[in-house]
């Protein structure tokens, strides 16, 4: 699966708490979690949009893993 930019409104929509999933993969689960709480500090369109640049790096570093690739296409369809 190619990953949407960061600039996909669905990785905000993670970001911001929009849309919760459950996530199989851990790493994702506690950036999810810090992130949620790093907004309710600054939410600030700058930092909205570095948040989801390093969720997606995340994923992209870890695509190869079988709960990455349910949780993209969970998310992604």
């Amino acid at each position: 699966m190619n990953l949407p930019p960061a600039t996909d409104p669905r990785w905000g929509e993670i970001i911001t708490g929009k849309s919760k999933y459950p996530f199989d993969f851990l790493a994702a689960k506690i950036f999810v979690a810090r992130a949620s709480m790093d907004v309710v500090r600054d939410s600030s369109p700058t930092n909205v949009q570095q948040l989801c640049g390093e969720l997606r790096e995340l994923f992209s570093t870890n695509s190869r893993l079988a709960s990455v690739k349910r949780d993209l296409q969970r998310i992604f369809g």
